[in-house]
């Protein structure tokens, strides 16, 4: 019977995480902001667009007082980052919003073929290990594909963390949480649910966690 619950929790899982690959409110422009290399906040609104295009550009209009500017496109050697408010899907009827951060980052491989490798990661868990999820396409009739990248606070070192190395990365960089000890390898704290094991991770105790992840 816990078998059984068991694939019941990871197929539900699976079937969450692969369809965030099928971003709502496409072509939308909802309120956010940019921050410039100056790190200045620009308030405005912003078009949503496909994750891995959301990767490698913003298109962006500021906000004078009621009125915006024209829309202008900014790339990640032009800013620092941006955030925008987002509808959300909570199977409900009730409408809910969130937003979703972007910072810049180089990363291993460019999201989609002739673009750079200095891209906006989309932030899933901050702390002594930052979390963010990556979605590339690599070619325009691939399907998108999306594995997480863990980056140490203090180092910045990126780590690709796929299913295939997922025990490895948790057992190298997470063995100093015991919160965590019994917790990972459980259907609820698997690859697909490494956000929330991050997000233990980053509330051990500091006596707790010798920061693994920088050795």
């Amino acid at each position: 019977m816990r078998h059984y619950i068991k694939l019941i929790i990871l197929f539900i899982c699976f079937i969450s995480f692969d369809a965030s690959a099928q971003r709502k409110s496409v072509g939308e422009w909802v309120q956010g902001f940019i921050i410039d290399n100056n790190q200045d906040t620009i308030h405005g609104i912003l078009e949503v667009e496909e994750y891995e295009l959301s990767e490698i550009r913003v298109k962006f209009k500021k906000k004078y007082g009621r009125e915006f500017s024209k829309k202008k496109t900014y790339k990640p050697d032009d800013i620092l980052g941006y955030s925008m408010k987002v509808r959300v899907n909570n199977n409900s009827d009730v409408i809910q919003e969130e937003w979703i951060n972007y910072t810049k980052r180089k990363v291993m491989e460019a999201p989609r073929p002739f673009a750079g490798k200095t891209v906006f990661l989309q932030q899933r868990e901050l702390g002594v290990i930052n979390l963010y999820v990556y979605y590339i396409r690599l070619n325009s009739s691939a399907n998108i594909v999306h594995y997480f990248i863990l980056e140490s606070a203090n180092s910045k070192e990126l780590i690709k963390v796929t299913e295939k190395n997922f025990d490895e990365v948790v057992k190298k960089y997470l063995k100093g949480c015991s919160q965590l000890r019994n917790r990972v390898g459980r259907a609820d704290y698997s690859y697909l649910n490494l956000d929330r094991i991050i997000y233990f991770y980053n509330r051990c105790s500091i006596a707790d966690v010798p920061s693994q992840i920088d050795k």
